[in-house]
């Protein structure tokens, strides 16, 4: 993870790239800047979930001149397709590298399609064809 976030930075294609640090051995969101870019650990699979668009949605707003960029799965970038819909964010001022969700993660969520368009990070897992969630509210019936 950290060469290609690393590049962007050194690069100035963004002023920050919102990523994951290891703390006590528990991934955060971090936004990572050129000043602290050393600290970027290697690209792993994570079960951790965080509202990390609107982490984004927050820099952006309060910084609307910069660039950042984002390390996504492919529901997050699912998300911030819509965000750009909306206007809520500039497509140009984002850049996005793509993670893929780990088999265990995907089934987790049953996730139809658990990795990005765009994907740099990990092997994409299986979709799930069906949800046993669904399934048991259709069973409840309706009243």
């Amino acid at each position: 993870m950290n060469s290609k976030i690393r590049k962007f930075l050194e690069e100035r294609q963004v002023d920050g790239f919102l990523a994951y640090a290891i703390n006590y051995g528990f991934p955060f969101p971090k936004l990572f800047t050129r000043e602290d870019m050393d600290e970027l650990a290697p690209w792993t699979y994570t079960h951790a979930r965080y509202p990390i668009l609107k982490l984004l949605l927050a820099q952006a707003r309060e910084n609307p001149e910069k660039t950042y960029g984002i390390l996504l799965r492919g529901c997050e970038e699912r998300a911030l397709v819509e965000l750009f819909k909306w206007n809520q964010l500039d497509p140009a001022k984002v850049k996005v590298l793509g993670q893929a969700c780990s088999q265990d993660l995907a089934d987790f969520c049953e996730c139809w399609k658990p990795y990005p368009d765009q994907l740099d990070y990990g092997t994409p897992a299986q979709p799930v064809a069906h949800s046993k969630k669904v399934e048991e509210l259709e069973k409840m019936g309706g009243e």
